[in-house]
């Protein structure tokens, strides 16, 4: 066994905090801890144990992970717990719990306290809010930037998806776990289906920015992410796809640990059926976008990672196909040297890097790249991203049974919720740990 690094996490049984170390065990990387009271556990966080371990090392000691790294670039709103759908594996407690339906009044402060950030309206299902078109109205008028995070039900009806589009509406993110019924019934999902089809029907037919949104479950629906990029290569009202990995969080929590899945895990997927060079690139990659959003500011936690495709009629190729990755690799290692420089000077190491590292096909691409990074670091709009990519982003948020400190510093999200007569605002990998311990309270002072 290879030991990381040191961490701070918790006990996966009650949430209290426990010191935890990253290691290498058996060619896999784990994150393990052990509580008084409720013994050992460790975690799997990639079957690539080695690789991942230096990935981890770049993301925490090459770069600085003793403070946050940059800004958040979006705030979940949960607006209210109402859910037609009241999924097994939902993260909030639609049924109760302490979370609360928001104000509009609240929410409006909101949207004018975070005018610099990307606001992502959800639920529960935020097209039962009955301020929904308030809120884009609002922040249209504020100039803030908005997301609605939906099951897509409701938008199965086109004359509400054109009311939402006229009030300000621009980037729908729609939930799909699985359009295969067999699949879709085990999580019992299927019987929303045939609504959900209609609405990605009616958001290409509106010209609405769309982003499907599958939530992953080990030994489930892993074919779900070829099943997205495939429907998504030619339809260019889709400009990304955001996956979610199952995160033992919430409901989920009464549903088993072994399907809790993690980004590294999800490319595995990916890598087989997409790519033609070595697992590694994917991790060089990794390194280099690390870097870049290092560079500027933003943060990205090492629980997401990121992949591009280029899109073609019939295909997508992956974007490491269009860089000289062996020059990348050795040029990251190369730029290591410059990470506690100025940004300045990281800056103009790190552009040097990426231009030793383009073949000659990649200049054809790189209006088209170039207008990708510019359209996150300006702006977060998805809606401006390049026709020609596709972003595939690979997320599994925060829970106890892999909850490490260090990552969840780096949470480039934040969360925010009414919790009685309180508003709780802090970086989604925090928000989820605090409500987390107090659920565990709350059910230890009921069965007392």
């Amino acid at each position: 066994m290879a030991y990381i690094r040191n961490t701070k996490s918790v006990c996966p049984v009650c949430c209290k905090p426990v010191d935890a170390e990253i290691r290498v065990k058996d060619g896999k990387a784990y994150i393990g801890r052990t509580c008084s009271e409720h013994g050992d556990y460790e975690f799997l966080l990639s079957v690539h144990g080695d690789a991942y371990a230096d990935l981890d090392h770049f993301f925490n000691n090459v770069l600085d992970s003793t403070q946050p790294r940059g800004r958040m670039t979006n705030y979940w709103i949960i607006s209210t717990l109402k859910c037609q759908m009241q999924c097994s594996y939902c993260s909030v407690e639609t049924g109760g719990g302490r979370c609360r339906e928001m104000t509009w009044e609240e929410i409006k402060e909101i949207i004018h306290t975070h005018k610099d950030t990307k606001l992502t309206l959800m639920g529960g299902e935020p097209t039962l809010y009955s301020h929904v078109l308030d809120f884009f109205r609002e922040a249209r008028s504020a100039g803030v930037l908005t997301q609605l995070a939906t099951n897509g039900v409701k938008l199965a009806d086109i004359e509400f998806c054109a009311a939402l589009k006229e009030a300000g509406m621009t980037e729908v993110r729609l939930a799909v776990e699985s359009t295969d019924a067999s699949k879709a019934a085990k999580l019992g999902t299927d019987p929303f289906i045939p609504p959900k089809i209609k609405a990605f029907q009616n958001l290409e037919k509106l010209g609405i920015t769309t982003i499907p949104s599958p939530t992953i479950f080990k030994g489930v629906n892993e074919d779900e992410l070829i099943n997205q990029i495939e429907y998504s290569k030619d339809k260019l009202f889709i400009h990304s796809i955001s996956v979610n990995g199952f995160s033992w969080i919430g409901r989920g929590a009464e549903l088993s640990r072994d399907m809790m899945i993690m980004p590294d895990e999800m490319m595995d997927t990916i890598f087989e059926r997409y790519f033609t060079s070595d697992r590694e690139s994917i991790f060089t990659f990794q390194k280099a976008l690390y870097a870049l959003l290092d560079v500027v500011k933003i943060r990205l936690c090492l629980y997401t990672q990121v992949m591009i495709f280029m899109r073609y009629p019939d295909k997508v190729i992956p974007i490491t196909e269009y860089i000289g990755m062996s020059r990348l690799e050795r040029g990251m290692k190369w730029w290591e040297r410059f990470s506690s420089s100025n940004r300045l000077v990281k800056a103009l190491a790190l552009g040097t890097v990426f231009a030793l590292s383009l073949k000659f096909k990649t200049l054809r691409l790189f209006p088209a790249i170039a207008s990708l990074f510019s359209a996150n670091i300006l702006g977060i709009k998805v809606s401006k991203y390049p026709r020609r990519l596709l972003p595939v982003i690979l997320n599994t948020n925060c829970s106890p049974l892999s909850y490490d400190e260090a990552v969840g510093r780096q949470c480039m999200s934040g969360l925010i919720f009414a919790e009685e007569k309180e508003i709780i605002c802090d970086n989604s990998s925090n928000s989820i740990i605090t409500k987390e311990r107090r659920r565990y309270a709350d059910t230890e002072n009921h069965t007392k």
